[in-house]
C-alpha cells in the first residue's frame, strides 16, 4: 500500500513550489528521475527548468483533469520501477472542473458520480506499490459550526464526500502550507500537526519540529527515514 500525503493551503502559499529544486530558496525538491507529476490545471510549474525535467517524452508528466485518466496514469507511473514519488497538482480542480463541466446537468447524480470518482482515485493511489509516495496538493476551506467557531479542512464539492468520507482519514500525513512576510522577505513552511482547529497531522516522530521547510524533498527524506 502506497503512502498518501496531502499538502493543503490557500493558493500562493508554496504548494507547487515545494516540488522542484530552487537553490535560491534552499528547496531541494523531489528528484525528477524518480518522480512523476499529474498536472490537473495544466499550468506552468513554479520552479526553474520544470519543462526539461518533466515532460511526456520522459514519461514522467501528464496534464489532465479527467478522473479516469488520472487513475490510469497513477497505475502507469507506479508500474515504472524507478518511480518513487507521484504528485497530483492541484487535486481541487479535479472536483471543481468536473462540477463545472456538469453544471447544466440537473439532479443529484452528478454529485454522486463526482464523489465516487474522487474516492476511486484515492483508492487507486492507496493501492500502488508500497515504496511509492503519492503527494496530493489541494486547497483547504473554512467551515463554521453552529456556534460560529471556524475551522479548516480539505476543500470538497458536494455533500457525499463530506458526509460519507473523511478525506483526511485516508492520509497518513496532512501538512498545511503557511507563510508570512517578515522584514520584506516572504517566508513559507509546512506545519506538521493540528493547531486545534484544522486537520493537519503526522505520525509521532516522523518530523523533527512543528514546522518544516516547504520542500517535498525534505518531506520525502523524513518519511523514508521514519518508515525504514
Amino acid at each position: 500500500m502506497a503512502e498518501l500525503v496531502a499538502i493543503l493551503a490557500r493558493s500562493g502559499l508554496g504548494k507547487s513550489t515545494s516540488i522542484g529544486k530552487i537553490d535560491d530558496l534552499g528547496i531541494k525538491g523531489l528528484d525528477p528521475t524518480s518522480t512523476a507529476i499529474i498536472n490537473i490545471k495544466g499550468k506552468n510549474l513554479p520552479f526553474p527548468g520544470w519543462k526539461e525535467q518533466y515532460n511526456t517524452e520522459k514519461k514522467n508528466y501528464i496534464a489532465t483533469r479527467d478522473i479516469e485518466a488520472v487513475q490510469k496514469y497513477l497505475k502507469f507511473f507506479s508500474n515504472k520501477s524507478e518511480t518513487k514519488s507521484i504528485v497530483i497538482d492541484d487535486f481541487q480542480y479535479l472536483m471543481s472542473g468536473k462540477y463545472m463541466d456538469d453544471a447544466n446537468r440537473k439532479g443529484f447524480d452528478k454529485f454522486n458520480e463526482l464523489g465516487k470518482g474522487i474516492w476511486d482515485i484515492l483508492e487507486t493511489a492507496r493501492g500502488l506499490r508500497e515504496d511509492v509516495t503519492v503527494y496530493i496538493l489541494s486547497h483547504l476551506e473554512e467551515v463554521s459550526d453552529a456556534f460560529g467557531t471556524k475551522s479548516y479542512k480539505f476543500k470538497t464539492i458536494g455533500k457525499m464526500l463530506d458526509e460519507k468520507v473523511d478525506l483526511e482519514g485516508l492520509f497518513t500525513v496532512v501538512l498545511y502550507a503557511e507563510g508570512e512576510v517578515s522584514d520584506g522577505k516572504v517566508k513559507r513552511w509546512f506545519r506538521t500537526q493540528s493547531n486545534g482547529n484544522d486537520t493537519a497531522k503526522s505520525p509521532y516522530g516522523m518530523f523533527p519540529t512543528l514546522t518544516i521547510p516547504n520542500d517535498l524533498g525534505h518531506v520525502s527524506e523524513c518519511i523514508d527515514k521514519f518508515n525504514n
